[in-house]
């Protein structure tokens, strides 16, 4: 695989990462769903950052998808702010 498959790869498994989310029953999947969610989606967003980077077209849109995503957008922070303390941390993010 190479560059937008990459990304596409890795939006796939956090779609189905948050349709695990909505079919969960016991706090443990609900857990394990957001986790990997957090994981994978940032992978997938992380991903599209560089893949845009590298290409002179495409750079500004990098940019801007960089700034929202530690900044600007307010969904796109929390999930990052998430997924830091998820990996970071030394409680999980959630209980």
């Amino acid at each position: 695989m190479a560059g937008i498959e990459i990304v596409l790869y890795e939006l796939k498994k956090a779609q189905r990462d948050r349709e695990e989310l909505s079919k969960a029953v016991i706090g443990g999947d609900l857990r394990r769903s957001w986790e990997s969610f957090l994981q994978n989606f940032s992978r997938a967003l992380g991903k599209l950052i560089k893949l845009s980077n590298d290409d002179p077209r495409s750079k500004a849109f990098g940019y801007r998808r960089r700034n929202a995503a530690r900044k600007d957008d307010e969904g796109l922070v929390f999930l990052r702010e998430a997924r830091n303390v998820d990996e970071h941390g030394l409680e999980p993010s959630a209980e």
